[in-house]
């Protein structure tokens, strides 16, 4: 377990990371700020956000349309993607060319919003209003090219790739008995005093379910492995595995491009590809999204694998660069 000193994970990442080398801080608000300081050098960071990343880029990887975009043009590996605000124009464009998608919300954060493959119309129209109701700012909803494979989270500082993991879905093992309702309260109990966040069981969850003709209420048979979401973020329960020694050199250097693309120094790329230790090139891998801030929490709470003390490495740069 983890050292609590603040509320907000990323915050307490980087105070435990101060003080491995001997950075002073300041907490002025527990959940969101603290003031690090070492010698004449003083910086914030503000939730997950460090001095490190222009304001700009940074709001620029959190429109994930622009982003496709940006990184298509510059020849990096991306999705088909369109952007709507209006549901009968995303249903026309769907429904004339009925292939797999994914609806997300463009300007959300968490995995929230999102749904995968809609098998027909009911299920188009219901992910389209989830993922509107799920935006922040900018109310409009991104229908992007299903590509199946794995997904990882790559995080780059600088000119480097200081970690990567590979993230799943949360599951839950049928055992005869218990229903699904059941058995994630029970999983949730195993998570106390982890970094894992609990299983949240929402309309999103309920909906995966409704896809197999499930519902909370249902009973696994025993030994029944069931994944409870297609999203794999951590904050709706996802797990992940380190896999920051398997990556192929060709997938370093298309995440790093695509932070620099950007103008970010500190990024986390989510990748979708088959196998991260083979080349994306020769196996259709896309990167699926740019995220600044990158969460933290990915490299720290992995079930398989090495934790990689990213925080620490962060603040290193930090004082060597600012």
């Amino acid at each position: 377990m983890v050292k609590k000193i603040v509320f907000n994970s990323h915050l307490n990442f980087y105070i435990l990371a101060a003080k491995k080398l001997g950075i002073s801080f300041r907490i002025f608000d527990a959940k969101k700020l603290v003031l690090f300081k070492k010698g004449q050098k003083k910086w914030y960071i503000f939730k997950a956000r460090t001095p490190l990343n222009l304001e700009s880029s940074a709001f620029l990887s959190n429109d994930k349309y622009l982003t496709n975009q940006i990184l298509r043009k510059n020849d990096i590996l991306v999705p088909e993607s369109k952007i709507f605000n209006k549901l009968d124009e995303a249903l026309s464009y769907w429904e004339k060319n009925r292939h797999k998608v994914v609806l997300k919300p463009n300007d959300n954060i968490g995995g929230k919003g999102i749904l995968v493959s809609p098998k027909n119309k009911e299920e188009f129209v219901w992910g389209f209003k989830n993922a509107l109701k799920n935006t922040r700012l900018d109310k409009r909803v991104l229908v992007e090219d299903f590509i199946k494979g794995v997904d990882y989270r790559v995080l780059v500082l600088g000119e480097k790739v200081i970690a990567a993991a590979q993230r799943l879905p949360p599951f839950i093992i049928g055992n005869g008995k218990d229903s699904i309702r059941t058995l994630i309260r029970k999983e949730n109990k195993k998570r106390k005093d982890t970094l894992l966040k609990n299983i949240k069981i929402d309309n999103d969850l309920k909906s995966y379910l409704l896809k197999y003709k499930l519902s909370i209420d249902s009973i696994l048979k025993r030994g029944k492995k069931l994944f409870l979401r297609d999203n794999c973020n951590l904050s709706t329960g996802g797990i992940t595995i380190d896999k920051t020694e398997d990556i192929h050199p060709d997938n370093i250097n298309i995440a790093i491009k695509a932070v620099k693309t950007l103008g970010l120094k500190l990024a986390g790329v989510d990748i979708i590809t088959q196998d991260i230790s083979q080349s994306m090139l020769e196996n259709g891998g896309i990167i699926n999204e740019i995220n600044s801030p990158p969460g933290l929490r990915i490299h720290y709470c992995v079930i398989e694998g090495k934790v990689r003390d990213v925080a620490l490495d962060i603040q290193k740069y930090i004082l060597e660069n600012i």
